[in-house]
């Protein structure tokens, strides 16, 4: 576990952001851009990522108290951050270590945002399809 304070404090810096831009986003069905952004500067990308990894080494506890604090702000920011926090802990549980080594720096410094394949644009949320080709990492 993080240390709670930290994390919240960090959630209470990008909240402003999150809430300015709450009436937009669900208004036009649009990505949350600034409150992703502010995210991405935060270290919150890098929640479920760990210490070794450069991340804040943080548990579903840590997960579940800083999702209700950013859905305070912005449910459609909260639930695209806890969505990406789903994918990054899959590959913290199940990547092969150089896959590791490759990407959970990058999400752990807000370089990489992982989306979910249920988001995929044009495929309506279906598990076993997918559009958009696959690419291999490389080393930064």
């Amino acid at each position: 576990m993080t240390e709670r304070t930290d994390l919240l404090a960090a959630v209470d810096a990008v909240l402003p952001i999150l809430v300015d831009e709450a009436r937009s986003v669900d208004a036009e069905a649009g990505f949350p851009e600034a409150g992703l952004a502010a995210l991405r500067g935060s270290g919150l990308l890098g929640l479920l990522v760990p210490r070794n990894h450069g991340g804040l080494g943080g548990d579903v506890g840590d997960l579940v108290a800083v999702a209700q604090r950013l859905a305070s702000g912005c449910l459609s920011t909260a639930m695209i951050w806890a969505m990406h926090c789903q994918q990054s802990d899959a590959l913290v549980r199940y990547a092969a270590p150089d896959l590791q080594d490759v990407l959970l720096p990058r999400i752990a410094r807000g370089e990489l945002y992982l989306a979910s394949v249920t988001t995929e644009p044009g495929k309506g949320g279906h598990l076993l399809t997918g559009q958009s080709p696959s690419v291999t990492p490389t080393k930064p």
